[in-house]
């Protein structure tokens, strides 16, 4: 992940990511920055101060998710049928530790 300079286009940080970004999230509370990446991986990165940035964790996602999604502090993700598995999933996560899949949000 590269981070610019909005002001000058300079870059400012480059963090390395659990390979190619699906979508960015940027949690201003936390000032942590969520990579999702299509390679199977949920990059947590931490802001320490505007030209600073460290990777926390690379969290193995195991496959590729269809949709995520955040909603403040969770992240839900839609997880396609594979092989013989009979119907899609849906998962959620919070702060990077999957909390709950479809049949446990039912109950």
């Amino acid at each position: 992940m590269i981070v610019l300079n909005t002001d000058t286009g300079k870059e400012v940080a480059r963090v390395p990511v659990g390979g190619s970004a699906d979508d960015v999230y940027f949690d201003a509370e936390r000032k942590r920055i969520y990579v999702l990446g299509g390679e199977g991986f949920i990059s947590a990165i931490q802001q320490t101060d505007p030209d600073h940035y460290a990777l926390i964790a690379n969290i193995p996602d195991n496959r590729r998710r269809a949709h995520r999604h955040f909603l403040w502090d969770e992240l839900y993700a839609g997880v396609p049928a594979a092989g013989l598995e009979p119907a899609a999933n849906l998962e959620l996560w919070r702060a990077g530790i999957k909390c709950k899949s479809a049949g446990d949000l039912a109950g």
